[in-house]
């Protein structure tokens, strides 16, 4: 689903405010800034963990022939396909999806205990999101959560809550714990125990 334009509204009101207030000579220096502090934020922060992730889930499923084979996206752009180099990977995108169906899709992906086909699935999320780390918390007796791959290379704006976490708390969060992180995610069964 595409999201909208919301940033030009900042552009646009910076436009103004800037063009009112200031002399051309001054409004030109603070497009430039502005442009360029985008520029970095935009392009190589923002979802910036994305294409690493699917290069590295590539060569693993090439070099070992046993990488992650199902692989679930949640809260990032939609991979791109073409990078896995021909290799069978099985992915998922959950980009926007509500954490309580995102759960429900990787516990039908990992099967039951007892039955054949119980497997691991990998699991590619920002590693700022507060859903996650809840439910990584909650089900730590069922689950056996191994960190597989990350980089502090991304930003995901979509966790920023500046109502509830105010300001500070949202910088903090979103930008003190910026990344991407693959995770290996099974079930533990009670003969492995």
């Amino acid at each position: 689903m595409p999201r909208p334009p919301t940033f030009l509204s900042t552009a646009c009101t910076l436009h103004t405010n800037i063009s009112l207030a200031l002399s051309k000579r001054y409004w030109f220096g603070t497009w430039i800034v502005f442009n360029a502090v985008l520029g970095v934020l935009m392009g190589i922060y923002h979802q910036g963990g994305v294409v690493p992730a699917q290069l590295w889930v590539g060569q693993q499923q090439q070099a070992r022939g046993i990488g992650v084979t199902d692989v679930f996206w949640w809260r990032t752009y939609s991979p791109p396909m073409w990078l896995l180099g021909g290799q069978e990977v099985v992915t998922v995108d959950l980009m926007g999806m509500d954490a309580s169906e995102m759960r429900q899709r990787l516990t039908l992906a990992m099967g039951d205990c007892g039955q054949q086909g119980t497997r691991s699935v990998g699991l590619v999320a920002p590693t700022s999101s507060v859903e996650l780390d809840v439910w990584m918390e909650e089900t730590r007796q069922d689950l056996q959560v191994e960190l597989l791959w990350m980089t502090k290379r991304h930003l995901n704006l979509d966790d920023l809550d500046l109502e509830e976490d105010g300001i500070r708390g949202t910088l903090s969060r979103v930008v003190g714990g910026r990344g991407l992180a693959i995770w290996m995610i099974s079930r533990v069964c009670a003969d492995s125990r």
